[in-house]
């Protein structure tokens, strides 16, 4: 049935009319020859206990190849917005903003930037947390982070680490439980804290990172 009405939609409205759908965890293969987009809307289980824990290290990976399957198989112009669920004990942006918080935030929106072509972040609330609405969220000061257009595809350094070069610096991510190196083509050589993104801005003959969290 969804294939049938995507499929209608595409006759009726043309190539250049945007499909997105919500896929969630799935890989979608009836209608991923239609889809220009999907919304990765990332929930974890069980479900109404989910806001007590952050990712674990298989669902990381999961996401990894969810980011690489939609990267490769979706339409032009090949939109993924990726909607992490955070680690809450209350509805404050302060714990909005805490470590734990901070230190996964940065590393699903490292994911969303180096693994697709047009990658979206939004990290907020579960689903469950409140009843008033879903997806309130912080903006983080690290979304601000401007080093200019990639100059490079993603580039994979091991399993479940990889980085894409920028105009004035790079941005990378490593899902492993341990600290991982990568070195660019420039032989500049960076550790990786395990399970986080690396933000870094070249500044001069030198680069600067953001911490970790």
């Amino acid at each position: 049935a969804r294939k049938e009405i995507i499929k209608n939609i595409r006759k009726k409205l043309g190539e250049n009319f945007i499909i997105l759908g919500n896929v969630n965890w799935r890989k979608d293969t009836d209608t991923i020859n239609y889809l220009n987009g999907v919304f990765l809307e990332l929930y974890k289980k069980p479900y109404y206990k989910s806001s007590r824990r952050l990712y674990n290290s298989e669902e990381l990976r999961k996401i990894q190849d969810i980011l690489q399957y939609y990267e490769k198989n979706l339409q032009f112009p090949k939109i993924i917005a990726l909607y992490g669920s955070r680690k809450t004990k209350n509805l404050t942006n302060e714990d909005r903003n805490s470590t734990e918080n901070r230190k996964m935030a940065k590393l699903l929106t490292a994911m969303s930037v180096v693994i697709p072509t047009h990658g979206y972040i939004l990290y907020g609330d579960n689903n469950p947390d409140s009843d008033d609405g879903d997806h309130d969220h912080l903006y983080y000061d690290f979304y601000n982070f401007d080093i200019g257009k990639p100059t490079s595809e993603y580039i994979k350094v091991s399993s479940g680490v990889g980085y894409k070069e920028h105009e004035q610096g790079f941005i990378a991510y490593n899902i492993n439980s341990n600290k991982k190196k990568l070195t660019r083509d420039n032989g500049q050589s960076f550790e990786i804290a395990g399970k986080s993104g690396l933000f870094c801005k070249d500044v001069g003959n030198d680069t600067e990172c953001l911490p970790i969290d």
